[in-house]
């Protein structure tokens, strides 16, 4: 069963968005508009799985707008396109449940790549906004030394490489509450609050 997309953008980045979905049979763009108005009605006609809509262009789509038409369809998978790479754009649209951020840059392989994490109920952030967040979290916390095992250090690469807790227990043969456990052990250990920041960790320490 395909997976439909809503897209709410201007009108040479819609049809080249159209036409990635239209070469993947996983995914089927159902309609396209650039009217905020259209495209709230079709929100709740169609109740798409994924809608795309751009940030900063045509829909004028702030996090105000954004927010509500989260709210307005709950099971919708919101993907974000933006031409705005600045810290606090993209921390607001974090912090107003965004699930997927791509900039205007994206090609065809990272648009796949976030359609296919957003069906299976991941977040996804391209490279361009993963820097901006990773380099928001070295500005804003002292990322703590610490002694990790050798398990732990292996468990981190692994985490820095993109790997969920299923594929580390399946890699490392372990159960994923083992991994699980180490996870939240080695948050502990260096004093750090998220996934983003052990990643942090791990690249300025050059464990991954």
């Amino acid at each position: 069963m395909s997976t439909v997309v809503l897209l709410a953008d201007t009108y040479l980045i819609r049809n080249g968005l159209v036409s990635v979905i239209e070469k993947n049979r996983n995914f089927e763009a159902v309609v396209s508009t650039d009217n905020a108005a259209q495209f709230e009605k079709e929100l709740d006609r169609a109740q798409p799985d994924i809608a795309i809509i751009e940030h900063d262009g045509f829909l004028s789509a702030d996090n105000k707008t954004v927010a509500k038409w989260m709210g307005q369809s709950k099971l919708t998978k919101f993907l974000v396109v933006t031409a705005l790479l600045e810290k606090p754009v993209i921390q607001n649209l974090l912090k107003s449940g965004v699930q997927s951020i791509l900039t205007k840059h994206c090609e065809e392989p990272e648009i796949l790549s976030a359609l296919t994490h957003l069906k299976s109920g991941k977040k996804f952030l391209c490279g361009k906004i993963l820097e901006v967040v990773i380099h928001a979290e070295v500005e804003s916390n002292q990322v703590p030394t610490g002694t990790l095992t050798k398990r732990e250090v292996e468990i981190v690469q692994l985490i820095a490489a993109g790997k969920s807790s299923h594929q580390i227990a399946d890699e490392l043969f372990l159960s994923v509450h083992t991994i699980n456990s180490h996870r939240k052990n080695i948050l502990k250990k260096l004093n750090l609050k998220s996934p983003t920041q052990l990643i942090v960790y791990a690249f300025e320490h050059k464990i991954a």
